[in-house]
């Protein structure tokens, strides 16, 4: 007896066990008719059957401790056969957001990224499985990170109340122009516009009266 976890866990790993054989295509295509009122037909009674009888073919064996590390290889059917095999007999690892990625277009570098348990793809040239980590490497790498991310933040806020806080509280002097120099022995005179011409006028005036007066001789 198991609970509704593990029930579900057994139909994912059945679907995917069809999906790796190549046969869940075309199981399904047995039961899906043209015609209706949709243009087609699907009998889930008999869709009902099938997914129990891959369940039946579903064991719950402990994996062992040498397959919880990650690995990927080419998309062949030997390796397909393989994980299925394995999916077939024993329960899903811990501790893995993604289980089973199968591709045709991801490079190795971008399936090693992906962090899943057992990668498959076409541009792996791997005939065999390759090994890139250890089983538990996963959670390592997340407290990890998170060690790392509380570091980095504890060093951010040293800076700002060691450096950013004190300059910001410390007021900034105002600078005022100094002031200009005056010379007391000669103050600066306003110029009266009307005070010139009456100026001029008269030396104008005294100029003509020196010509026109006659000479003694």
């Amino acid at each position: 007896m198991c609970s509704d976890n593990d029930f579900d866990e057994k139909k994912i790993r059945a679907i995917t066990v069809t999906f790796l054989k190549g046969l869940l295509s075309a199981q399904v295509d047995k039961y899906i008719h043209l015609g209706g009122e949709n243009g087609f037909e699907v009998s889930f009674s008999e869709l009902k059957s099938l997914s129990d009888l891959f369940l039946k073919e579903i064991e719950s064996q402990h994996l062992p401790e040498d397959e919880h590390s990650q690995k990927i290889g080419k998309n062949s059917q030997d390796l397909r056969d393989d994980l299925a095999y394995k999916l077939q007999q024993y329960s899903l690892p811990k501790g893995y957001e993604l289980i089973v990625v199968a591709t045709g277009v991801k490079s190795e570098e971008s399936l090693a990224r992906t962090g899943a348990w057992r990668s498959l793809s076409n541009l792996v040239k791997f005939q065999e499985w390759k090994k890139l980590s250890t089983g538990g490497a996963q959670p390592s790498n997340f407290f990890g990170a998170a060690i790392a991310i509380a570091v980095a933040a504890i060093v951010v806020v040293a800076i700002i109340f060691l450096v950013v806080l004190p300059r910001l509280l410390t007021p900034t002097p105002e600078v005022s122009p100094p002031p200009q120099e005056m010379n007391p022995s000669n103050p600066e005179e306003e110029v009266n516009p009307e005070q010139v011409d009456q100026n001029s006028s008269i030396r104008d005036l005294i100029s003509l009266k020196k010509d026109l007066k006659p000479s003694v001789k």
